[in-house]
């Protein structure tokens, strides 16, 4: 028995049932996008907001732990520091840590005291809560420090022993290099995968030539950094893991500034997913986002945040694969130690001392890791000595004995020296 019958409008226009089932079927799609959209949006500002809280947890301890190692005697009470900067046992400085809202200030003194003129003053973070030191004993101190940024939290509970620290003195140590067979290889530290996801590189340099590699793990399948025509630049291979194909790609980002002047520059380069940026004497000069989507769709993709490209493409890592070993002042095709070296990219100038961390450095914490204050235009290098021990510190060559082994004080990465000469 037939109840009903459904005949489609074979005139121009639809029918009132055709509309119905188009509209459901918006709404629907429409339902569905949206709440995919939302959903993605509300994990990219969870992680946007984690990681502020992150940046300013790190920045907050490597000051802290910078005061520590040359700390000889704090008051938990007022949240001093009395430091002694040159290693004679005297008091040189005094730092004082105060909280005013939610900006945790950072006050230092010269001298021995608090009544003397205040050096410096600086905002380490602006969404600090609380701060609380607690002196155990004269040897132990007690971190606790509470954050708070747009509903989220983070507490920070460290324990430090001042003895255990060790402070490095820096020293004005150098390592020439004659640009034409000079180099150092890298022993033990080694890059072999396709998951390198973050990389920062921190070093001090002096050069008047145009062209030469500072450091490299192979630019064709991992990284280098190198002066290109007189500017700094960050050659690196990329793999990109998207939902529908992976591939491996060459990119690389140079500075706007040339450093081959003979003058000393803190250069530094930082990777994350796919973002790479290249710092000169601490003031950011050039910024590469990757960006796999073009046109409208492109346009579409930054009004929403990214969130498709967040789709499309999962990982943006450094790595072939490949099994290589690294060099300074040359340029590393080598997959064994002290292996094959690309012909003509040798490095001439001095290398004062060099950082290789296995995480993206903020800003803030480039300058703070290099000793940067910007003074105007310029900048003035202060102690910049670190322990050794700071989390995601990888190789750490602060050039300060004369001797054929350039020494790691962060993981016995040492390098052998061929051919440069100490100054």
């Amino acid at each position: 028995m037939q109840f009903f019958q459904i005949e489609l409008n074979t005139e121009k226009g639809f029918t009132l049932l055709e509309l119905i089932m188009v509209i459901g079927l918006i709404g629907l799609l429409s339902t569905t996008l949206g709440s995919l959209i939302i959903g993605q949006y509300d994990a990219w500002d969870f992680n946007l907001n984690q990681t502020k809280l992150n940046d300013h947890s790190e920045l907050i301890l490597a000051h802290l732990e910078k005061d520590i190692r040359r700390t000889i005697d704090f008051d938990e009470n007022s949240l001093e520091f009395k430091l002694d900067v040159d290693g004679d046992s005297d008091i040189d400085k005094v730092v004082k840590y105060q909280l005013s809202g939610q900006e945790l200030i950072k006050l230092t003194y010269l001298g021995s005291d608090t009544s003397n003129p205040i050096d410096s003053r600086e905002i380490i973070s602006d969404i600090v809560t609380s701060i609380d030191f607690n002196k155990i004993d004269e040897q132990e101190l007690k971190v606790n420090i509470e954050l708070s940024y747009e509903g989220q939290s983070r507490s920070i509970d460290k324990e430090y022993y001042i003895s255990d620290l060790i402070y490095l003195e820096a020293r004005n140590y150098s390592l020439l290099f004659d640009g034409v067979d000079d180099y150092v290889a890298v022993d033990n530290l080694t890059y072999q995968g396709a998951d390198y996801s973050q990389l920062s590189i921190i070093a001090k340099v002096k050069t008047t030539d145009s062209d030469g590699v500072i450091y490299s793990f192979d630019k064709d399948n991992y990284f280098s950094l190198a002066i290109d025509n007189g500017r700094l630049k960050f050659n690196y291979t990329k793999w990109e893991e998207h939902i529908l194909y992976d591939r491996l790609e060459q990119e690389a980002i140079i500075s706007q500034r040339t450093i081959n002047d003979g003058q000393e520059h803190i250069v530094a380069v930082s990777f994350i997913n796919g973002v790479t940026r290249i710092y000169i004497d601490g003031v950011l000069d050039e910024e590469n986002i990757d960006d796999s989507l073009g046109g409208f769709l492109g346009w579409f993709d930054d009004l929403l945040g990214g969130i498709i490209s967040d789709l499309l493409a999962l990982d943006f890592n450094l790595g072939s694969g490949e099994l290589r070993y690294g060099f300074l002042g040359a340029s590393s095709q080598a997959d064994s130690f002290n292996g094959d070296k690309a012909n003509g990219d040798f490095f001439s100038g001095n290398i004062y001392w060099l950082q290789h961390w296995d995480k993206t450095l903020t800003k803030q914490q480039i300058k703070l890791y290099s000793g940067i204050k910007i003074d105007g235009d310029t900048y003035v290098q202060e102690d910049r000595s670190l322990s050794g021990q700071e989390d995601g510190l990888l190789v750490y060559y602060p050039i300060r004995i004369n001797d054929s082994i350039l020494y790691d004080f962060a993981n016995d990465n040492n390098g052998i020296v061929y051919g440069g000469h100490f100054e």
